[in-house]
């Protein structure tokens, strides 16, 4: 029973249609993880509210693919979107430290069509190149609030 309910808990489950537009017509590899070495697994300690978790963006090594945009919509399956969202760069000048600051037109971060969606829109001034190699970029910050999930590690499927 507990491998059950921890199983419908994940955080989050299987729903990420990840559209990115490329500013060059060969398709990159381009990953999302939740630290910048690359992993998927989060630990999130206690349950409650103001969670917040760190997304990377990266790319293969030998890949030097450039983002025109990014259109993205996540769902988690157990947690909520807090409001506000979180934090991505957000316009021109950017959030310093985040993926695409100054070279941007306009980014976006907000609920999708429930408390558990949330959709990310961004779009760069010109190509924005991704880090290629072991190391990624912070992408972007998501607050959540995880009042009754169970303690523990979680696997974030993208």
């Amino acid at each position: 029973m507990f491998n059950n309910h921890r199983q419908s808990v994940l955080l989050f489950l299987c729903t990420c249609a990840l559209l990115i537009g490329f500013s060059t017509a060969a398709p990159a590899q381009i990953s999302i993880s939740l630290d910048s070495s690359g992993s998927t697994s989060i630990n999130l300690g206690a349950a409650g509210p103001n969670k917040s978790i760190d997304f990377f963006i990266g790319q293969d090594v030998g890949s030097n693919d450039d983002l025109g945009a990014i259109f993205a919509e996540f769902t988690i399956s157990g947690g909520v979107v807090a409001a506000p969202a979180g934090i991505i760069s957000s316009d021109g000048a950017g959030t310093p430290g985040y993926f695409g600051a100054g070279n941007l037109f306009e980014s976006t971060i907000g609920p999708g069509d429930t408390n558990s969606q949330f959709v990310i829109n961004q779009f760069f001034t010109s190509g924005q190149p991704v880090m290629t190699g072991a190391n990624r970029e912070l992408w972007l910050t998501l607050n959540l609030d995880t009042t009754g999930l169970a303690d523990g590690s979680y696997t974030i499927s993208l």
